[in-house]
């Protein structure tokens, strides 16, 4: 698990580098997130535009364009 100054680092890095970007493929190795088939997340994330990454402790949250839809990475 890293340390809240280096997940700080890298949520600031990716935020720099992937805003305003949009998600043209998703990659999922868990067979079920969020109560959602994968078929259904991929579906729903492709197309999204990135509109800020930042941080809530140590998970890193990619805030989409959607306004009902916000990602967080642990």
């Amino acid at each position: 698990m890293p340390e809240l100054p280096e997940v700080e680092t890298i949520a600031r890095e990716l935020d720099r580098k992937i805003r305003g970007q949009v998600i043209k493929a998703v990659k999922i190795d868990a067979p079920k997130i969020a109560n959602l088939p994968v078929g259904r997340l991929n579906q729903i994330l492709v197309g999204q535009k990135i509109k800020t990454v930042s941080r809530r402790a140590k998970m890193i949250i990619f805030k989409l364009k959607s306004s009902y839809l916000n990602i967080a990475y642990v």
